[in-house]
C-alpha cells in the first residue's frame, strides 16, 4: 500500500505530465493559428494579381463576374460581422473590383428540401449567362447527416441524388465557372452536449460516423461527375488532421467558428490555384486610379 508521502509524489508527477502536456498542446494550437494567419496574409497580398489584370484590357464596361454561395446555415451565417473570420466577407475582399459574392445560404435546409428551391439558383444562373459565374460552392450535408428518426435526416443514397443534381444541372449551365463540392464538417460531442447548447434536439442528434457517410457520397458525386472545373474539399479531413480540437473550429459543435471559416476559405483558394489558367480571368473593373491623376 502506498504512503501519505508515496501519493503526494504520485499525485505531483501527474499534475507535472499533465501540466506538461496541456502547455504543450498550447504551444501547438498557437502554431497552428499562427501558420493559418500567416496563409491567409500572403493569399490576400499575393493571390489577386494571379485573377487577371489589374486594368482593364479594353475601354469596354466591364462588369464584376458572379461567385455563388450556396448550401445551409453554414453558408448563410458565413456574412456574420460578428464571427471572427466571415467566410463571405472574406471572399468578398479577395474578389474585390473582380467580381460579387452572394449569398444563397438557407439555414436549417436538408438537401431535400434545398432541391425545391433548386429553381431559383438554375433560373438566376441561366439568366447571368455561362460567361458571367466564376465559381459556385456547394455545401450540402450538415443538416441531411442528423440521426434517423430527426426532421432533418435525409438518407444517404438520396443526399447523393440532390446532391448530383445540383452539381450536375450548374456545370452546366456555367461550364466554365469552378463548382466546388465542399463536405458537411465533423461535429463535436462535447459541445452539442454542453448544457448551454442552444441547438434543437434535432440539431443534437449526430455522430461524426454518420457524418462521414455523407462526407463520403459528396466525394463520390465530384469523381463521378469528373469534369476538370468540378472539384472536391474534404473540410471534414482538414479540420481533424490539425493540432487544433475540433472544439476551436466549432460554436456550438455544429457551426464554424472564425478559425473554421478560416481553413475553409485556405482550401477554397488552394482549389483555385490548381485550377490555374483552366479558370476564366477577373480583370479589375475599372481603371486603377493611378490613370485618373493628370
Amino acid at each position: 500500500m502506498l504512503s501519505f508521502r508515496s501519493l503526494q509524489v504520485v499525485v505531483t508527477i501527474g499534475a507535472a505530465v499533465l501540466a506538461y502536456f496541456c502547455f504543450n498542446s498550447r504551444i501547438m494550437s498557437d502554431d497552428t493559428i499562427k501558420r493559418h494567419n500567416e496563409i491567409v496574409t500572403s493569399i490576400f497580398s499575393e493571390f489577386p494579381s494571379s485573377l487577371g489584370p489589374n486594368q482593364p484590357s479594353s475601354s469596354q464596361l466591364i462588369y464584376p463576374k458572379k461567385v455563388f454561395l450556396v448550401g445551409d446555415s453554414l453558408i448563410e451565417l458565413s456574412n456574420d460581422p460578428l464571427n471572427t473570420f466571415p467566410l463571405g466577407s472574406a471572399l468578398t475582399h479577395l474578389f474585390r473590383r473582380r467580381a460579387d459574392v452572394l449569398n444563397r445560404g438557407l439555414s436549417g435546409y436538408s438537401s431535400k428540401w434545398m432541391s425545391s428551391q433548386f429553381h431559383r439558383l438554375k433560373t438566376e444562373l441561366a439568366e447571368l449567362g455561362p460567361d458571367q459565374v466564376f465559381m459556385v460552392l456547394i455545401l450540402m450535408g450538415t443538416n441531411d447527416s442528423v440521426l434517423p428518426g430527426n426532421p432533418h435526416h435525409v438518407p444517404v443514397e438520396d443526399f447523393k441524388n440532390n446532391l448530383h443534381e445540383l452539381v450536375r444541372d450548374v456545370s452546366t449551365l456555367v461550364p466554365s465557372a469552378a463548382v466546388i463540392v465542399v463536405s458537411p464538417p465533423p461535429c463535436s460531442q462535447q459541445l452539442l452536449n454542453d448544457k448551454s447548447s442552444k441547438l434543437s434536439k434535432s440539431g443534437r442528434a449526430r455522430s461524426n460516423e454518420a457524418v462521414e457517410s455523407y462526407v463520403a457520397a459528396a466525394q463520390d458525386i465530384v469523381s463521378s461527375i469528373n469534369l476538370p472545373l468540378v472539384k472536391f474539399v474534404n473540410l471534414y479531413d482538414a479540420l481533424t488532421e490539425t493540432a487544433l480540437p475540433i472544439e476551436k473550429y466549432l460554436t456550438d459543435g455544429v457551426h464554424l467558428s472564425g478559425e473554421g471559416y478560416k481553413v475553409l476559405f485556405i482550401k477554397l483558394v488552394e482549389v483555385l490555384q490548381s485550377l490555374g489558367s483552366r479558370l476564366m480571368t477577373l480583370p479589375m473593373i475599372e481603371p486603377h486610379f493611378s490613370s485618373k491623376i493628370n
